[in-house]
């Protein structure tokens, strides 16, 4: 193994965590963690059901480590919004308001493996354009 491999495999086994937590959240706020069993999700994510235990040692420790990432994602994402910039402080919290009623809006239902449709709760869901411009 060379040097630029050694230093590539922390990020690919990152990244392909970070997206077994990605996919994950996406198909559980819509159906409700005990109602997705485990081959959803990794049919989801294209992740083989060995790859999933080298990362989590069970669903549950998955579950965990989905909501710390979701909340270490949320709390960074209110730093970043309410951090002073020089904008004025109710601006700031009303384009927060705005932005959460966004999220609130209904969306077409998204389809997932099997051409089933998810549920849309009318929570917020994490997403990766956490920031709007």
């Amino acid at each position: 193994m060379n040097a630029q491999t050694a230093t590539r495999q922390p990020d690919k086994h990152r990244d392909t965590r970070q997206h077994l937590l990605d996919t994950g959240r996406d198909i559980l706020a819509a159906r409700g963690f005990s109602s997705v069993g485990l081959s959803a999700i990794l049919q989801a994510a294209g992740v083989p059901k060995g790859s999933f235990y080298h990362y989590f040692q069970s669903k549950e420790q998955f579950g965990q480590a989905l909501l710390e990432d979701y909340f270490a994602s949320y709390v960074q994402d209110l730093d970043a919004r309410f951090a002073d910039d020089g904008t004025p402080a109710i601006s700031r919290l009303m384009q927060y308001w705005q932005d959460w009623q966004e999220l609130l809006r209904p969306r077409r239902p998204a389809r997932l493996p099997g051409g089933q449709t998810e549920r849309r709760s009318g929570r917020p869901v994490r997403s990766h354009a956490h920031h709007p411009a």
